[in-house]
């Protein structure tokens, strides 16, 4: 896997972030952007528009792990492919 590494404010390194959209049965596939520390976007296709309940849900998870941060969640019709034609599943604009 070709994964980012999401830096959180104290330092600490994460990887996965495939639990954050589990049992969501709208969203058929996302990805997490770090665009700051506290910074985050979450791009995902779904099958039907997010409930108020659905995105207080995914904050809450990415809480869970992050801390406090601003959160938007993006709905689109497709996650951008890189040359291999996968998904990037996190991407972080944080570097070390």
């Amino acid at each position: 896997r070709t994964e980012d590494v999401v830096i959180g404010r104290d330092g600490r390194e994460m990887v996965r972030f495939h639990g954050i959209l589990i049992n969501i049965p709208s969203i058929i596939a996302g990805q997490v952007i770090q665009h700051g520390y506290d910074r985050f976007e979450i791009k995902v296709v779904v099958a039907g528009p997010l409930t108020t309940e659905e995105h207080k849900i995914i904050q809450k998870r990415m809480e869970s792990q992050l801390g406090e941060i601003k959160l938007e969640i993006t709905e689109v019709e497709k996650l951008p492919r890189m040359a291999n034609g996968k998904v990037k599943a996190v991407i972080s604009y944080v570097k070390p």
